[in-house]
């Protein structure tokens, strides 16, 4: 399991949406169960309220570890240091110990976009 951005991962077959909206001709999976609330992103949280608010919901991280195995969990923040994505990575690290890191795009991706945008 990853983390990552819409800008990156938009049309990645592993790609589940954990915001609670998608950019158009997102056709990923849905992991309702992480995504906060809008009263809580109108709001802003912490990661303190963002654990409780997945307490609340009963989500156990274990069965997120084995349901999403192999997932690129996605929102729209370029970083994910104070948003979501990055409390959700946190949370599995500090509750069961597993890292989530950040997906990033292989290098024969990025140079075969730079590429076909020199062709253009």
């Amino acid at each position: 399991m990853m983390t990552g951005n819409y800008s990156k991962c938009k049309n990645h077959p592993n790609a589940v949406s954990i915001s609670i909206g998608t950019p158009k001709g997102f056709n990923g999976g849905h992991a309702t169960e992480l995504k906060p609330t809008w009263a809580m992103v109108k709001a802003g949280y912490t990661y303190e309220e963002y654990v409780m608010f997945l307490m609340d919901r009963g989500v156990d991280p274990k069965e997120v570890a084995k349901k999403y195995e192999g997932k690129i969990m996605l929102c729209y923040e370029k970083d994910r240091t104070n948003c979501h994505r990055g409390y959700f990575a946190r949370w599995m690290k500090e509750t069961i110990g597993l890292e989530v890191p950040e997906y990033e795009v292989p290098k024969e991706s990025s140079n075969a976009n730079i590429g076909q945008m020199l062709l253009l």
